[in-house]
């Protein structure tokens, strides 16, 4: 204790010294945590909602490509309610095919009566060039058939790679 014996508070200071410089490590730790999981988990949400918004780009552009019907002009969502309603998934998987085909597609597109989908039954038709895994981003979109009104909402299911 002799070396501090000249020097007053000394001891005092250097303890103040010490605690202060263990709160703003520990406090820097602390931010830097926090910053770090924050910015993995918004990077995250981030890729989500890119990858949800390119699936449903995809998913309108499916729905309005054109295609032959029996000679006659039309758009895939015209061919998915006249195959949905005619009971003809052969047509509608033939026409996917060519669709994913073309664009070199991977994903599944999944037609249901839209009542068998919000009480999660088996869809009517579908199509897949690839084994379904429960991680793909999915977009949603139901159909109506405009000259039939007595024909239920049609809900189509695209499921693509992330």
């Amino acid at each position: 204790m002799r070396l501090f014996k000249d020097k007053k508070g000394f001891l005092d200071d250097m303890m103040d010294f010490i605690f202060m410089t263990v709160l703003l490590v520990l406090g820097l730790i602390l931010i830097g945590g926090v910053l770090y999981f924050n910015v993995s988990d918004n990077k995250d949400v981030t890729m989500e909602k890119i990858n949800f918004v390119d699936t449903t780009r995809t998913h309108l552009f499916f729905l309005n490509t054109a295609t032959n019907l029996n000679g006659v002009q039309t758009t895939m969502q015209d061919l998915i309610l006249y195959a949905f309603n005619k009971n003809n998934p052969n047509l509608f998987e033939a026409k996917t095919k060519g669709f994913f085909n073309k664009y070199d597609l991977e994903g599944a597109v999944e037609v249901y009566n839209a009542q068998d989908y919000i009480q999660k039954k088996d869809y009517k038709m579908s199509f897949s060039n690839r084994f379904i895994s429960s991680g793909e981003t999915e977009s949603v979109l139901q159909l109506v058939n405009p000259t039939n009104k007595n024909v239920p909402l049609i809900t189509v299911v695209f499921k693509k790679n992330e």
